[in-house]
């Protein structure tokens, strides 16, 4: 059986020439009407029973070419009949969209999210439907082709696969969402792609300040912060549902403290974080690149103090995790990009929150 499209969507096409095509679209219509009316059982014996008469007289007559049309004809019967019994209409057969993989009722000629022309879930004149799990037969049980939904599913694993091949440093991605607009209305968060590992994860920056939070009511200890627990569990959790949680890895951070008047280094371990100093001149070449713009929620509902600086728009200062010149300071970007290893007041809560991360790729 064949799909082909035309200016009214999908239409059922069955066997392969094109009499007993014609006279197969002829069956299934005729059928459906039945089905409507209740006499489907009836229609289909009569038919077949007519059919068998004239097969009968053509064998006898010895006319091979009769008979040949014949059974044809009863062929193009029982698939006909075969759709329609086993969905009862053809407003019960499943349509799926061949390009996103979602399912339609039978009504629907185009797909709502793209556009696409609709196929039915249908294969060599049998009908997959649905089982009471919700789920197909995964294959035809006459030709053992997939059904329809698991082929755009495998073309969509395609797509994906090569998009996140493709995927290298300094490109954008959308993951878990945020407040973003003045009205409060949350949006997928947009990340920029700072390095891509070879096991295919990579260390993620948001694009833009997502909050403004201060870094600690008086110490610049990372490991202790307000901060660092504010993004490793309300950010974490207001910012991700649990399957996105799954996705990201916990990272080795490593960090510095005063000790005594010495400078000790640690690692600890974290799912969310903030950005070194070190990092952000590795992963940034400019002052330029570095410069951070807050979102309009963030600008309207806190305290950042946002100053022109392009005709882009305005950017803000935002935090490292690197601690500065005093116990009271942690380092900071300012609103042109410049690094301030020395740092600003711990306790300033109009600093924006650029959030640091490592995901897998393939889980996206």
């Amino acid at each position: 059986m064949k799909n082909m499209e035309n200016k009214n969507g999908p239409e059922i096409h069955i066997g392969e020439n094109t009499n007993a095509t014609r006279k197969g679209n002829s069956y299934l219509k005729e059928m459906e009407t039945a089905a409507g009316e209740n006499r489907l059982e009836e229609y289909y014996q009569n038919e077949k029973n007519e059919l068998t008469a004239r097969l009968k007289h053509s064998i006898d007559s010895d006319d091979k070419e009769l008979t040949d049309s014949i059974l044809r004809d009863i062929s193009a019967l029982e698939d006909a009949y075969r759709i329609v019994n086993k969905g009862g209409n053809s407003k019960n057969i499943i349509k799926i969209c061949p390009k996103c993989g979602i399912e339609y009722e039978n009504s629907a000629k185009f797909c709502r999210k793209c556009g696409h022309g609709l196929v039915l879930m249908q294969c060599c004149g049998e009908v997959f439907r649905k089982n009471e799990d919700g789920s197909f037969d995964k294959y035809c049980m006459k030709c053992g082709k997939l059904n329809p939904l698991e082929q755009a599913k495998q073309a969509l694993a395609g797509k994906h696969s090569e998009y996140i091949n493709n995927l290298k440093s300094s490109d954008i991605i959308k993951f878990g969402s945020y407040t973003f607009e003045t009205d409060g209305t949350k949006k997928p968060i947009e990340w920029i792609i700072l390095e891509r590992y070879s096991d295919d994860t990579a260390l993620l920056l948001s694009k833009y300040g997502l909050d403004a939070v201060r870094f600690d009511k008086s110490s610049n200890n990372w490991e202790e912060s307000e901060i660092r627990a504010w993004l490793n569990d309300s950010f974490y959790n207001n910012a991700f549902d649990k399957k996105e949680r799954v996705n990201i890895i916990e990272s080795n951070v490593e960090c510095e403290k005063e000790v005594f008047g010495w400078t000790r280094n640690y690692t600890v371990t974290d799912k969310i974080f903030l950005l070194s100093t070190e990092e952000v001149s590795k992963y940034f070449s400019s002052d330029k690149e570095r410069m951070c713009r807050p979102t309009p929620w963030v600008c309207t509902n806190k305290t950042v103090t946002e100053e022109p600086v392009s005709s882009n728009g305005s950017c803000c200062w935002w935090w490292l995790r690197s601690p500065g010149s005093y116990q009271s300071r942690a380092a900071c970007v300012d609103i042109g990009g410049n690094i301030w290893a020395s740092g600003g007041g711990v306790y300033d809560g109009g600093t924006a929150v650029r959030v640091a991360l490592k995901i897998n790729l393939n889980n996206l």
